[in-house]
């Protein structure tokens, strides 16, 4: 469980930061990849607060990203699900990320960001308890 405020670009790009150190940290414990020493002890860390602001549409955010022929973990893509405001925050901050040199720092691994409509769900199923009960 991370502690992060997600209607804020920082930390929705620390959470992204997370997630690509545990896909790493995973695949070097499965033996697909080796980590060096000096990545396994760092973590991205972002120094000043993120000002900018993205599209509303997110154009770029859902493009398959190119592949990167230096990176271990080319063809692995992990999807991540959220409401529509976490879909939204995580497009963002990938558009932001979009122009790092590394696919680690671009956060290309974790892909797609899919919108999972759990509040609608939620109000279905009160809805259609409610007239059961009645």
């Amino acid at each position: 469980m991370l502690f992060k405020d997600e209607k804020k670009y920082a930390e929705i790009v620390g959470v992204l930061d997370q997630l690509e150190t545990w896909i790493h940290e995973i695949y070097a414990k499965a033996g697909k990849i080796s980590l060096d020493p000096d990545e396994q002890n760092s973590q991205t860390q972002i120094s000043t607060p993120i000002s900018h602001t993205s599209n509303p549409d997110q154009p770029l955010s859902h493009i398959h990203p190119a592949v990167d022929p230096n990176d271990p973990l080319a063809h692995v893509k992990v999807p991540v699900y959220g409401d529509q405001l976490t879909r939204v925050r995580l497009a963002g901050a990938k558009d932001l990320r979009g122009g790092c040199h590394t696919a680690r720092d671009r956060t290309d691994h974790v892909y797609p960001v899919k919108c999972a409509d759990w509040h609608c769900k939620r109000s279905f199923l009160k809805v259609l308890y409610a007239f059961e009960l009645n």
